[in-house]
């Protein structure tokens, strides 16, 4: 095994394991990629029939590799992937820091497992949904087609930022970055929930090969507690089923987003995180108090 930069990596060939690869592609996706991690690296097997893209920080000469916002897992690409225990061993002679998130459970290392949620068969949705677009049918909505993906990030970051303390600005910078790649592509939807001429509410869709996946998306307050996102949600649902794809909720360790997504009838899929920390003494005494900090 050995790495590569990004400007070493041979791109014909790693688009070719992609084409062979089944189910989620987009993470794996270099163009993807790049738009979202804020370093790039490759491992690379021996024989060179696949690989794993490796995104990673560094600061103060200590290397953390890590799933970037908005990118679910990384995986093994291509085949014969190392065996967990030599896997394991190359990533932490080669990175001080991890949390990563995997599709396979490719370590040895004890995992936590984590949950995404998808629908890809007709399945009816449960009591709490149905009730609630019951109550969100009783408004004046309808769904709108957004090109003002400016205007949709500024609302979207408007609205998360002070809830939820995962997000910061530059999540909101690599996400209007990476949406404006995809709306270009286009693989991008911008769903608004409009009444009376004003936007109340935005979805972000990526439609891919075989699936659309939910980015990121919220309602105004009041339109929230009326059910507006459970109106938002239903038009995509339906959209990705009358074109026969899967609809893919994406990943959220939330109970509250685990109990939204499953109540349109999706299914749990299980990933698996890993993470350690090797890091100097004096990186983990500041990201100590830093993580503090960022709690208060």
């Amino acid at each position: 095994m050995y790495l590569l930069n990004r400007d070493e990596l041979d791109e014909v060939l790693w688009n070719s394991w992609l084409q062979e690869k089944e189910g989620v592609k987009v993470f794996t996706d270099l163009s993807y990629l790049d738009q979202t991690a804020e370093k790039l690296c490759f491992l690379i097997n021996a024989n060179q029939t696949g690989g794993m893209a490796l995104p990673f920080k560094s600061k103060a000469g200590v290397r953390t590799l890590y799933t970037p916002k908005f990118c679910r897992q990384i995986d093994w690409i291509g085949k014969n992937p190392p065996g967990k225990e030599e896997l394991g061993k190359f990533l932490k002679k080669h990175f001080h820091v991890a949390d990563i998130f995997m599709g396979e459970q490719l370590l040895k290392d004890e995992a936590r497992i984590l949950i995404h949620q998808k629908k890809e068969d007709s399945s009816a949705y449960r009591s709490q949904a149905k009730r609630r677009l019951k109550e969100a049918k009783l408004n004046d909505w309808t769904i709108g087609i957004g090109t003002k993906l400016d205007k949709a990030i500024s609302f979207l970051e408007a609205e998360l930022l002070p809830h939820v303390p995962s997000l910061n600005k530059n999540d909101f910078s690599r996400l209007h970055q990476l949406c404006s790649k995809l709306y270009q592509e286009n693989k991008l939807q911008i769903l608004e929930l409009i009444e009376n001429q004003k936007v109340h509410g935005y979805l972000l869709i990526l439609q891919d090969r075989d699936r659309h996946i939910f980015l990121k998306g919220t309602c105004e307050h009041r339109a929230k507690q009326a059910g507006g996102m459970y109106f938002l949600m239903d038009h995509a649902i339906s959209q990705a089923k009358a074109q026969d794809k899967i609809f893919d909720f994406g990943g959220s360790r939330v109970p509250g987003v685990r109990r939204f997504n499953k109540s349109f009838g999706s299914e749990d899929q299980v990933y698996f995180r890993y993470s350690w920390n090797k890091a100097p003494f004096w990186y983990r005494f500041i990201q100590y108090f830093r993580n503090r900090w960022i709690k208060k």
